[in-house]
C-alpha cells in the first residue's frame, strides 16, 4: 500500500471516529484522547495528520458537507426532466446526509448553540449545496413547471427536513412503540422517498 492511501485510511478513520463523539457528546463534551483512543491511535497522530481539537471539528463537517456538495452539484446538472431532477438532487441530500453517521446529530447540535464554530471556509462549503438548489429551482421556475419560491428558504427547510429524519430514529421507534404507529418505523429509504416526493408535488406548478 503507497503511503499516500495508508495515511487517507488513517485519517478516514480518525474523522469517522471524531464525527461520532462529536455528535453525540458536541465541541465542548469531546475529548481528543477519547478520540484517539477509539479510532485506534494516539494523540499526535491525530494532530500529524489533522491538528488540534478545533481543526479536527472542522475537517468533521467539512469533509461531509465537501461531499454533499459534490453530489448536489453533480445531480444539478443534465438536461432530464426538472422535476426528476428535483427529485434526485432532494434523494442525494438525503443520501449523502445519511451516509455520514452522526452528521445530523452534530449539525443539529452546532446550529442549535448559535453556529459559533461555524468558519467561513465551511460556509463557503455550505453555499455550495444552496447553489445547487437554488439553480434547480431557478431553472424550474424559468422553464414555468416549478413555482417561484425564495431558495434559501426552501433550502433551509430541505436541510432542517434531512437533519430530522435522519437524527430522530430514536425518537420514531420511541413513539412507534408508545402510540403502535408503524409508519414511524419505517425503513429510511422509503421515508426519504416520501420527503423528496411531497417537496416535488408541493413546487409543481
Amino acid at each position: 500500500m503507497k503511503k499516500e492511501e495508508k495515511n487517507d485510511s488513517v485519517t478516514e478513520k480518525i474523522l469517522e471516529t471524531a464525527r461520532a463523539v462529536f455528535a453525540e457528546k458536541g465541541f465542548d463534551g469531546a475529548r481528543v484522547d477519547e478520540i484517539a483512543q477509539k479510532a485506534g491511535v494516539n494523540k499526535a497522530t491525530i494532530y500529524y495528520h489533522i491538528g488540534d481539537k478545533e481543526k479536527l471539528y472542522n475537517s468533521v463537517i467539512k469533509n461531509s458537507i465537501t461531499a454533499m456538495a459534490e453530489s448536489m452539484e453533480e445531480n444539478a446538472k443534465g438536461n432530464e426532466e426538472i422535476t426528476k431532477k428535483l427529485r434526485a438532487h432532494i434523494l442525494s441530500l438525503l443520501k449523502t446526509t445519511g451516509s455520514a453517521k452522526g452528521f445530523s446529530q452534530l449539525m443539529l447540535r452546532e446550529v442549535a448553540s448559535g453556529a459559533n464554530r461555524i468558519s467561513d471556509d465551511l460556509i463557503d462549503q455550505m453555499f455550495r449545496t444552496f447553489l445547487a438548489t437554488s439553480g434547480i429551482l431557478g431553472e424550474g421556475a424559468r422553464k414555468g413547471e416549478l413555482i417561484k419560491v425564495e431558495p434559501m428558504v426552501l433550502h433551509m427547510i430541505i436541510m432542517g427536513s434531512t437533519l430530522f429524519l435522519h437524527a430522530s430514529a430514536g425518537l420514531r421507534q420511541k413513539v412507534a412503540k408508545r402510540k403502535n404507529l408503524e409508519q414511524a418505523t419505517l425503513p429510511i429509504e422509503k421515508l426519504a422517498e416520501q420527503l423528496a416526493d411531497f417537496f416535488v408535488d408541493a413546487l409543481k406548478k
